[in-house]
């Protein structure tokens, strides 16, 4: 019996090994065959590109890591390239606009290397060729880094990992950075609370959009968000409707409201044939005429924004 159990221990013993050796050798093969690389951490961006002021400005700060204590870092190459959205064939391709060396940067919170990269509207076009006249709003400059390190590897937009090269999470690495051209508005204009009137019903009668107060903040130097309740004569449903003010007129898409009619979800867009736009030097009142597409319950509906701060 003694003897069976010191066999079974030894066929136990080998097994453990046999696992053991073959656990380590797949480990062992995934890191052989991941490469470690290096990334750069869009931490923030500012500031717009105002047609109307060739001393406006972008900025972004950028925050450098790697596999090996951020000691990789040769450099980055900044690119800007211009795209013309309004059809003149105006735009201009990827031209280097500068060269960040490792003693621009500098510890940032996490003692990271990081730097803040900025570039004027006027720069900008001196850069790429272009003249005022060429430029358009709606237009679009775009900033493109190419990460260069020690050991001869780069990263950039085009071979980013999709895992960092995602806007919006902590380590958001896309290399790029597009700005629009916009015209930008005074302070506080059409911010703070309005009363919102339904001067015309929609195809239910009076109360699909509930008069009320209602703040209207600015998430982005011409994005205005307004939170509404429409469907009143359902109950209120709270929706959140937004606005852009593009050069001298409001850009509104069709947006869902989150709600259905018996079919496909809602959406409210600009009714046609309206007047869509604004003056810099008054922002007391606004009249929007929404069109509802979706489903059965298609109509139009008129209500104004009065100013009450």
């Amino acid at each position: 019996m003694k003897t069976i159990f010191k066999k079974l221990s030894v066929v136990f013993l080998a097994l453990v090994v046999f696992a053991c050796e073959t656990e380590n050798t797949v480990i062992d093969d995934v890191f052989d065959s991941v490469e470690n690389g290096a990334i750069l951490r869009q931490v923030s961006s500012s500031g717009a590109i105002d047609l109307f002021n060739t001393a406006s400005s972008v900025s972004v700060t950028l925050e450098y890591q790697d596999a090996e204590n951020a000691s990789l870092l040769s450099n980055v190459e900044v690119y800007l390239s211009f795209v013309d959205k309004n059809g003149t064939d105006d735009s201009v391709g990827q031209t280097l606009l500068t060269t960040l060396s490792p003693s621009d940067f500098s510890p940032s919170l996490y003692n990271l290397p990081e730097t803040t990269f900025s570039y004027t509207f006027g720069g900008a076009m001196s850069t790429l060729g272009l003249v005022i006249d060429q430029i358009n709003a709606g237009d679009q400059f775009v900033l493109n880094f190419k990460l260069n390190l020690t050991d001869g590897r780069s990263f950039g937009s085009g071979n980013a990992n999709g895992n960092v090269s995602a806007v919006g999470g902590y380590y958001s690495s896309p290399y790029r950075l597009a700005s629009n051209v916009v015209c930008l508005l005074p302070d506080g204009y059409m911010e703070g609370t309005y009363t919102l009137t339904e001067t015309e019903a929609g195809g239910f009668g009076a109360g699909t959009v509930v008069s009320e107060q209602v703040t209207i903040t600015a998430p982005g130097p011409t994005t205005r968000t307004i939170n509404l309740t429409s469907y009143g004569m359902f109950g209120g449903f709270t929706s959140t409707f937004t606005v852009d003010l593009v050069c001298g007129e409001f850009v509104i898409g069709n947006q869902d409201m989150g709600l259905s009619c018996g079919g496909p979800n809602i959406f409210w867009g600009p009714a046609p044939g309206q007047d869509l736009s604004y003056d810099l030097n008054d922002d007391s009142s606004y009249t929007f005429r929404i069109a509802e597409d979706g489903g059965a319950c298609g109509y139009e509906v008129e209500f104004e924004f009065t100013l009450t701060r």
